[in-house]
């Protein structure tokens, strides 16, 4: 029986993992830059119809760092924030994501694993995200659901 609980919560986990790999042309002590560097960060992170306004962090394991990414459309704010678990440059991040609720409240986190693989010159980034339950509440990904835990 307990062997039968524990394959139950490992596939209940593994579903709530997202995983997104991407190679870029370039080495990959930039790219970790890319990732670390909030001068860097400001330049790429968000999507397309949002501009990063601020991005600040201490990047030392138990280090915050937290970021702004304004809608271009409308103007309206999302916060987010986390803290810095685990630093190896240039080969892995590791650190926690959450959305900043608009009662001021923090919502559920997420738990990201950022890995850095050099491929001769280029590199390979593997983002691994665990996903709390209550982020499968989102109807948008750049809309933080209201902090419930629905299924």
């Amino acid at each position: 029986m307990a062997a039968s609980a524990s394959t139950s919560a490992q596939a209940e986990q593994a579903d709530r993992v997202l995983v997104i790999t991407r190679v870029f042309d370039a080495p990959r002590a930039l790219v970790f830059k890319a990732w670390t560097d909030p001068a860097h960060l400001m330049r790429w992170k968000g999507p397309r119809g949002f501009t990063t306004t601020s991005f600040t962090c201490a990047l030392t394991p138990g280090g915050a760092w937290r970021s702004c990414m304004r809608r271009d459309d409308t103007g309206e704010e999302l916060w987010q924030s986390g803290v810095y678990r685990e630093i190896v440059p240039p080969e892995r991040l590791v650190f926690t994501y959450g959305w900043d609720q608009d009662d001021g409240s923090r919502g559920p986190e997420t738990l990201v694993t950022i890995t850095f693989a050099e491929l001769g010159g280029r590199t390979k980034v593997v983002s691994d995200r665990l996903v709390h339950a209550a982020m499968r509440c989102m109807s948008s990904p750049l809309r933080p659901c209201a902090s419930r835990t629905t299924g």
